[in-house]
Order: C-alpha cells, then sequence, then structure tokens
C-alpha cells in the first residue's frame, strides 16, 4: 500500500481558494483520494499520533518502531 499527501495551493487568478491536503492511497489497481482543509488535516494528523500513542510505537531514526517486549 502506497499513501501520498501533498499541501495544494489554489494559484487562480482573481479567485481567493484556500490551500488544501490531499491524500492519495493507492494498492494494487485501486486508488482513493481524499481532499481535506488545512484544519481537517491537522486534526487527522493529531488523532492519528494519539492512536500511535496507544500502541506502543514510536518513532526513532526515521521510522516507526515496537516497544522492545
Amino acid at each position: 500500500m502506497r499513501a501520498d499527501v501533498a499541501l495544494v495551493a489554489g494559484d487562480v487568478p482573481g479567485m481567493a481558494v484556500a490551500p488544501m491536503v490531499t491524500m492519495r492511497v493507492s494498492e494494487d489497481d485501486g486508488c482513493q483520494e481524499i481532499v481535506l482543509s488545512t484544519v481537517q488535516a491537522a486534526v487527522l494528523a493529531h488523532r492519528l499520533r494519539q492512536l500511535l500513542d496507544l500502541t506502543g510505537v514510536r518513532h526513532r531514526n526515521g521510522r516507526w518502531r515496537f516497544p522492545p517486549r
């Protein structure tokens, strides 16, 4: 499974389009994409951090690792 996240800013003259966050997840031949406001993306990131804290997984040296048993 692959996930790509991007910050997209509208660059249309005369239109005030707020920046958006796109998240595209693909696996094999299927692909799904969602578009979030920056506030929604911040809430999602916060909730994901909370869930990871509950699992005991820790971020070390650029990788997520489970604690030693």
